[in-house]
């Protein structure tokens, strides 16, 4: 598997235009900048890698190696030896379910030789606890990672491109095959703080009480003088929600506030009955939850060479900020100098757990390894 990574950004441009992997096979694209919406960007992607499918998203800062950018747009740049991809693309319709789009789309989605599959998909428009939950009916045993497009935390448009121009609304679906081995997992690091509530009324991913009172009232009350800068911070104090007593709890981050109706919509459902609390951390347990995390991936792995594909949350990127790099070194020290970093920071991660259903996360560092058997 040979890898490539370039970068653009409004100054400069493209950082290099020569010796350019013009055979690649699957090509990604992370961006944070206007350009990735405009129909040049895809055109000249094209004439870079004209036999590869390119697949990218907007995103909340773009990971290259160690290094860690805003305002530009990253590119990596896959061609296989030994294995191949297959790519489906669905443009979704709010008047449609999702789990109808993903069925049709996957319908001819092969199954023999499938590895994993990874996922992109629109930041703010798709209702993204029920794609993980209809790809886990389609994709069974397979592993299954990706995230959700970003946009810094200004929450205003998020896009996806997939062989032509950056749409809105799109999911795209990559499938491994072959000769690949992939390990894939997650770390988390936040700890919960203060009263368990019960979600007393919501409607998918918006939450208007919380025990029968105003959910933003409940939030803003802890969040004392945070609570003038929401949205965005709330992204440093997600909650945590469990769908049952006896069920383990997933991470649940803000996306937008509703001061008429004093609610909070999350990037993933949050179903009535369930239990939310919420949660903090710092740098150290971030870190820390980094490192066990990347460990025990580079122990299954057992492979010396290869991608170490990245999507972490926007909200642990704030809690890290001016060390957000540091995250990254530990990855590098770890897997050594033979393998390749990129990723981007998202609205959410999709994980799965021992070849369990995929689920929807929030503010975890979702990491995938990529390597071709020798």
């Amino acid at each position: 598997m040979n890898i490539q990574q370039i970068s653009w950004d409004k100054e400069n441009g493209w950082d290099t235009k020569t010796g350019l992997q013009s055979s690649s096979d699957l090509v990604f694209v992370f961006a944070d900048t206007d350009y990735f919406y405009q129909e040049e960007c895809y055109q000249e992607l094209t004439s870079f890698y004209p036999k590869a499918d390119i697949i990218g998203c907007s995103s909340s800062g773009n990971i290259r190696n160690t290094k860690i950018s805003d305002n530009n747009l990253t590119v990596l740049a896959l061609q296989f030896d030994k294995s191949w991809i297959k790519s489906v693309g669905i443009v979704h319709d709010s008047s449609s379910n999702i789990a109808d789009e993903i069925q049709l789309a996957l319908k001819d989605f092969p199954r023999e030789h499938l590895r994993h599959c990874f996922i992109v998909c629109d930041g703010l428009d798709i209702n993204a606890t029920d794609l993980a939950e209809s790809l886990s009916l389609h994709v069974n045993e397979i592993s299954i990672t990706g995230g959700l497009a970003g946009d810094a935390d200004r929450f205003a448009k998020t896009g996806i491109m997939f062989n032509g121009p950056t749409k809105k609304n799109q999911v795209v679906i990559i499938g491994f095959y072959g000769a690949v081995h992939i390990t894939s997992g997650f770390s988390t690091g936040w700890t919960e703080f203060g009263a368990e509530r019960r979600v007393t009324r919501s409607i998918k991913n918006t939450v208007y009480e919380l025990d029968h009172e105003p959910a933003l009232d409940i939030y803003e009350r802890y969040l004392g003088e945070q609570a003038k800068e929401l949205p965005s911070s709330g992204l440093r104090f997600p909650l945590s929600m469990r769908r049952t007593e006896n069920e383990n709890p997933i991470i649940r981050t803000l996306l937008g506030i509703n001061r008429e109706q004093n609610s909070l919509t999350f990037a993933g459902d949050m179903p009535e009955a369930s239990f939310a609390r919420l949660m903090k951390t710092n740098i150290d347990s971030l870190l820390e939850s980094t490192q066990e995390n990347i460990s025990a991936l580079k122990n299954q792995h057992q492979k010396n060479q290869g991608l170490c594909l990245v999507v972490s949350c926007v909200g642990r990127r704030l809690v890290l900020d001016q060390i957000s790099e540091e995250e990254m070194e530990l990855l590098a020290d770890e897997l050594g100098s033979e393998f390749k970093i990129s990723g981007f920071y998202s609205y959410g991660e999709f994980a799965s757990h021992n070849l369990q259903s995929c689920q929807l996360h929030n503010q975890t560092s979702t990491i995938t390894l990529i390597s071709e058997d020798e």
